[in-house]
This record gives C-alpha cells, structure tokens and sequence, in this order.
C-alpha cells in the first residue's frame, strides 16, 4: 500500500481540527471550574444561618483526628485521647452537610467532603459528626461548605449505636473557601 501523503492544506486543515478540540476541551473544563463556583454565587435560603462566626472561644476540631475514632458493632466506642477532654466543650468544624431527612429538618450529618452519592460510598462512623440545631431550628440543607459551632459530644454508651460525634445546640454559618 502506498504511503499517503497530505497536501499542505489537508495538514492545516488537521492541524486546525486539533487545535479547536483542545481549546474546547480546555473551555469544558473552564466551564465545569466556574460552575463549580457558580453556586457560591446563587441565592439560597440563609434563613436561619449565621452570617458571622457566634460569640465565644471555640476550638476548632481536625478531621484527622476525628477520623481516628472507631465504633464496631457491640464494642465500647475508641474515641481519640485528643478529642476527649474537647467533650462538653465548645467546639467548632468545617464540612459539608449531608441531610437526615428530606426538606427542612433540625439534624444533619457534617461531612468533611461534599456529599456525591451517600449510598454508593457511605462515610465511615468516624467521618460524620451528628448536628442537632441549637433549639431544634429547621434548616434548609445546602451544598456550600459550613462552619459549624456547638458543643461537642461523644458517644458514651454502645447500647445507643447513634453516632460517634455529635454537635449539640449547633449553630451554621456558610463559608465561601
């Protein structure tokens, strides 16, 4: 078979096909980047949400840590010596919510990612901290990240399997970083 050759016209014209697939491929990932922030940028119901951080000293609780505690199934929960004396105490975490019930609801799950598919790749117990509104106010769930503040609990008892961590008397504020 012979070799074939391209006219210097049928080059420009593959090299200007090439060209327009990877700006557009270029200009779909800059699209998807700014939709990504499009969110931030669209109302939502704030009712209820702080705008600024509440009044107190908080101490800002680190996933990490969190994610070290472990809960099996008929043992005494293993809580982290770290988080331990913060039990009682004002707290404060960044995340994502993740909603308990459909619609408004006075409890969600703080994740420290944004939820994707909760049932396909469900967070671990120590990956999820319980928050119970401060007198039980119901929230419209959001997508944008929160910082939550409240006090922190940790569970006592095996035979409750509620949750390992838990924020009571929460308050959210939506954070835009």
């Amino acid at each position: 078979m012979p070799p074939t050759y391209l006219t210097i016209s049928q080059r420009r014209r593959r090299n200007t096909y090439f060209i327009i697939g990877i700006v557009g491929v270029g200009a779909l990932i800059a699209l998807a980047y700014a939709m990504g922030w499009l969110f931030v940028l669209l109302p939502f119901n704030s009712e209820g949400y702080l705008h600024n951080t509440p009044p107190g000293l908080f101490t800002k609780l680190d996933w990490k840590v969190l994610q070290r505690g472990q809960w099996d199934e008929g043992q005494d929960p293993i809580v982290p010596e770290a988080l331990k004396p913060l039990a009682g105490k004002p707290v404060t975490l960044r995340g994502y919510l993740l909603p308990l019930h459909p619609g408004k609801a006075p409890e969600f799950f703080l994740a420290p990612k944004p939820r994707g598919c909760y049932f396909c790749f469900p967070p671990g117990i120590a990956e999820v901290v319980k928050i119970n509104m401060k007198a039980k106010q119901n929230l419209d769930i959001t997508s944008l990240p929160v910082e939550a503040y409240g006090i922190f609990r940790v569970a006592a008892d095996p035979g409750t399997r509620e949750t390992l961590y838990a924020l009571d008397d929460a308050q959210l504020v939506v954070r835009h970083w």
